[in-house]
C-alpha cells in the first residue's frame, strides 16, 4: 500500500508540477496581458485626444464655411448691386451724353439764329440810317422848294 500511496503521491506531485507549470505560463500571459492592455489603454487615449483634437477641428472648420458662406453671399450681394448701380449709371451716362448732343445741336442752331438776327439787326439799322437819310435830304431838299417859291413870289 505504501507504493500505491507513494505512487499516487508521485502522480499528485507531477500533476502538481504540470499546474504549476501551468499556472506559471498563464500568469505570465496574465502579466503580458496586463501590460498590452496597460499599453492599449494609453494608446486609446491619445486617439480619443486626438479624436477630440480633430472634432474640434472639424467643428471650427464647419464655423468657418458656414462664416465664410454667409460673407461669400454678402459679397456676391454687393457685386449684384454694384454691377445694377453700374449698369443704370452706364444708362444715365449714355442719356446724359444723348442730351448734352442735343443741347449742343440747340446751341448751335440758337448761335445760328444769332447770327442771323444779328446780321438782320445790322442790315436794318443800316436801312434805317440809310432811309433817315434819305428823309433828311429830302427835308432839305423840300425847305429848298418852298425857299425857292417863296422867293418866286
Amino acid at each position: 500500500e505504501l507504493s500505491k500511496v507513494t505512487k499516487r503521491n508521485n502522480f499528485l506531485v507531477e500533476e502538481l508540477e504540470t499546474w504549476k507549470q501551468q499556472f506559471l505560463k498563464f500568469q505570465a500571459f496574465a502579466e503580458q496581458l496586463t501590460k498590452e492592455t496597460s499599453e492599449l489603454k494609453v494608446k486609446i487615449e491619445g486617439h480619443k485626444r486626438e479624436n477630440r483634437r480633430l472634432t474640434t477641428l472639424i467643428d471650427t472648420q464647419k464655423d468657418d464655411i458656414t462664416r465664410l458662406t454667409l460673407r461669400l453671399s454678402g459679397t456676391e450681394k454687393q457685386r449684384d448691386d454694384a454691377l445694377e448701380a453700374l449698369v443704370l449709371q452706364q444708362e444715365i451716362a449714355e442719356e446724359l451724353e444723348r442730351e448734352r448732343k442735343r443741347n449742343q445741336k440747340e446751341l448751335s442752331a440758337m448761335e445760328h439764329r444769332t447770327s442771323t438776327l444779328t446780321r438782320q439787326r445790322d442790315e436794318a439799322q443800316r436801312i434805317v440810317v440809310h432811309l433817315r437819310s434819305l428823309i433828311d435830304g429830302q427835308t432839305h431838299h423840300m425847305e429848298h422848294i418852298i425857299r425857292n417859291l417863296a422867293s418866286s413870289t
